[in-house]
């Protein structure tokens, strides 16, 4: 994964040389992100308690877990947790996103209460991607997103991304979410879904 990245890093380079742009790279990387629901039975859990547990910039709730209290969130009839695998013409970056939300019917509202990306993956609108299933959800439901960001010192990151390209006020009306889904499903990533709500 280390000598895939140093290659998709020169690739950058020469396209920008060569008079090109960041977007017509990311093009270029054919990229495709799996989102698929997570389950206490799902393979991959360890990463996914890893990767909590490692994640610092780019972590909504700073919350740690193990595999009790994942499990706990996860057989609550209320929360659900995606993970998302990318890869591309190169290669996979392997398990690098997961989102937690819960579901109040009565409010007609999803908490985003859990988003971590891992560094490998910035600024290539993995960030945006994942989001895609929640927004639609919230779409075919009629429900507005509140966004359970906690503040730290070391998740900057996430904090610049939520205030500054969703929502300054943490919480989404129907009109931005539908907004922001036409957007990013114009995003040059093919997004595949699978066992999701």
């Amino acid at each position: 994964k280390y000598k895939k990245n140093i290659q998709r890093k020169k690739l950058l380079k020469q396209t920008l040389d060569s008079s090109g742009t960041k977007l017509e790279w990311l093009k270029s990387l054919k990229a495709k992100l799996f989102i698929k629901k997570v389950e206490s039975k799902s393979d991959n859990l360890p990463r996914i308690i890893q990767l909590f547990n490692r994640t610092n910039q780019f972590h909504l709730s700073t919350t740690k877990f193990n595999l009790y209290s994942i499990n706990n969130k996860l057989n609550n009839s209320s929360n659900f947790f995606y993970q998302g695998i990318v890869t591309d013409r190169l290669g996979s970056e392997g398990l690098i996103s997961v989102i937690g939300f819960g579901i109040d019917i009565p409010k007609k509202c999803i908490y985003l209460n859990e988003y971590i990306l891992s560094c490998r993956v910035f600024d290539r609108y993995i960030e945006e991607a994942m989001l895609i299933p929640i927004f639609q959800y919230a779409i075919d439901k009629n429900y507005k997103i509140k966004i359970n960001l906690k503040i730290g010192s070391r998740n900057k990151k996430v904090q610049n991304f939520i205030i500054h390209k969703i929502s300054k006020s943490n919480e989404l009306a129907l009109s931005e979410i539908n907004k922001f889904l036409q957007e990013f499903r114009k995003l040059p990533i093919e997004v595949n879904l699978e066992n999701i709500l």
